[in-house]
């Protein structure tokens, strides 16, 4: 197991055992009684919705240049045939960009 395995697998036991049910509970109760404004000025609310665009970074960036198959995917290879899995699957990624012209011309849409 490597190290950034290890991380992940200690934070997902983390997520897994927070009391979801007891922030949900409070979230609703607070709503109810019309102070959920209250609760989205405080600084642990706003970190918490921070996360959210954090999280889009982290799955676009778990492949770390590696197809699934572990094989390196982002070298320039003119002769695939078949897209790579992360064209069109983010912005800088997108077929009519700059970044797929360079390392992937046969997939690239752009004119």
């Amino acid at each position: 197991m490597t190290a950034t395995t290890t991380v992940l697998a200690r934070a997902l036991v983390r997520f897994q055992a927070w009391p979801w049910s007891g922030t949900v509970v409070t979230l609703v109760e607070r709503f109810r009684e019309d102070r959920l404004a209250l609760t989205a000025g405080s600084l642990t609310f706003t970190s918490v919705i921070s996360l959210v665009p954090m999280a889009t970074v982290v799955h676009q960036g778990m492949s770390l240049g590696r197809a699934p198959d572990g094989k390196v995917a982002i070298e320039p290879d003119p002769s695939l045939e078949t897209q790579p899995f992360f064209v069109d699957d983010c912005h800088s990624w997108r077929a009519d960009g700059p970044v797929v012209a360079h390392f992937y011309p046969q997939f690239s849409r752009r004119r």
